[in-house]
């Protein structure tokens, strides 16, 4: 692979600040890829600035997911097909990425930060499954030893994706208390669209609904921490939210952390620390098909056209809640 690039910037004004780039990458694989970057920064007055960005990108396929292997070397599911196939015409996922944010200093001690964006995915690398040669009935004799070229599930580019949300952060410095606060708090949906229904379908080992949140991506999340010093003492407590369609695919669940602990000198630091102290979402072990449910393709009825339902998710989960003594030394 060789990328060649150019870069600059310059300030137009006083307050607007403009910087961009073009990058030619090539690849002995599957040809070059051109994308561009352009950034501003307007400073509207010495406490508030506004910024945008605009840029194009691209994640390369596998090797693997090109590789186009003998039939003798893929598995033969249950339904009569091949699957784990490779395809090489597959290309690039190209992505266009928005960013608009604003930030805002009410003092020394207090700023807040303000974030929307989007990325639009296109051609999104996605596994394809022959549901309609399965429900035809043309797989039933598919073999190694008379493979059906039509009974074959690979990978392909198909469809389209939406990441789009907002970022906010809030902090506030308490001087006389020697405390710090910050509030983060996160909108992010995530989606894909213009899937066809033999593309990432359960039976592929799929889960993608058009238009339905990415599985494990929470619409909201956020967070509060705080943090204290003074005399060689110091103390931190943070809580982080997650809601609905989390990674655990669980319920909306808060984990808190603590800590306190003193400079003993010398380099030396005495900690004690407190994990997830509600206990939240916490478990020794996976329980198979015990997450909260996501809505997927179920199958086909009579007339062939899709049926969507709830399909089972595992829970997952974390540390209980732990206390530690920490002893640090730092030369």
């Amino acid at each position: 692979m060789n990328v060649f690039f150019v870069r600059g910037g310059f300030q137009p004004t006083a307050k607007l600040r403009l910087d961009g780039g073009v990058f030619e990458s090539r690849y002995t694989t599957f040809g070059s890829n051109l994308d561009g970057r352009f950034g501003a920064i307007y400073a509207a007055d010495p406490s508030t600035s506004i910024r945008f960005s605009l840029g194009t990108g691209f994640r390369a396929p596998l090797l693997l997911e090109r590789y186009q292997f003998p039939y003798s070397q893929l598995a033969l599911d249950g339904n009569g097909v091949f699957v784990g196939q490779g395809s090489p015409g597959e290309h690039p996922e190209h992505a266009t990425e928005y960013e608009l944010g604003v930030s805002h200093e009410f003092s020394r001690q207090s700023t807040l930060d303000v974030s929307l964006y989007q990325t639009n995915l296109r051609d999104p690398i996605e596994i394809f499954y022959p549901l309609a040669a399965v429900a035809a009935g043309t797989c039933a004799t598919n073999s190694y030893a008379n493979p059906i070229p039509a009974c074959v599930s690979y990978n392909s580019n198909v469809g389209n994706a939406v990441y789009q949300g907002a970022e906010i952060r809030y902090s506030q410095l308490f001087a006389p208390a020697h405390i710090l606060m910050t509030a983060r708090y996160g909108l992010n949906v995530a989606y894909p669209k213009d899937l066809n229904a033999q593309f990432s379908n359960p039976t592929s080992g799929g889960s993608l609904v058009d238009n339905a949140q990415f599985l494990g991506i929470p619409q909201q999340q956020g967070s509060l921490e705080a943090e204290w010093s003074d005399r060689g003492w110091h103390a931190a407590l943070a809580g982080t939210a997650r809601g609905n369609n989390n990674e655990l695919n669980q319920g909306p669940f808060v984990i808190l952390n603590a800590l306190v602990g003193r400079h003993l000198g010398g380099g030396l630091d005495l900690s004690l620390s407190g994990t997830n102290l509600l206990n939240a979402a916490a478990g020794p072990f996976t329980h198979f098909g015990a997450g909260t449910p996501y809505r997927g393709l179920t199958g086909d009825d009579a007339a062939g056209n899709p049926i969507y339902g709830p399909l089972p998710t595992d829970a997952l989960f974390i540390e209980p809640a732990a206390v530690r003594l920490i002893l640090t030394y730092r030369r």
